[in-house]
């Protein structure tokens, strides 16, 4: 037995259908269209980083080297306790009218 399809009532039903739930189907779509564009947003403002950006971050990063002598000079100006005392008592300000 061997069944055939009515292509052209198949299309005119589907068109039918289609034209009666228009409001219905195009909403759907931009609700789609839009909750894929907003899941993307949210996706791309926090992006992770890669591995391979990662490893050239880290070798082109070099630490800084400082110098034991300074180091030394900084803990004796903490360790000696040394008053500072401001050149000018009285600071006016020369843009104040």
């Amino acid at each position: 037995m061997k069944t055939s399809l009515d292509y052209k009532k198949l299309f005119k039903v589907g068109v039918f259908y289609i034209a009666k739930y228009r409001v219905v189907i195009t909403i759907f779509v931009l609700v789609g269209v839009f909750g894929f564009a907003v899941f993307r947003i949210n996706e791309l403002s926090d992006p992770q980083p890669n591995e391979a950006y990662l490893a050239e971050a880290i070798t082109v990063y070099k630490p800084v080297k400082i110098d034991e002598q300074t180091v030394e000079d900084i803990r004796k100006l903490i360790e000696s306790n040394v008053e500072v005392e401001p050149q000018f008592n009285n600071r006016d300000n020369p843009f104040s009218e």
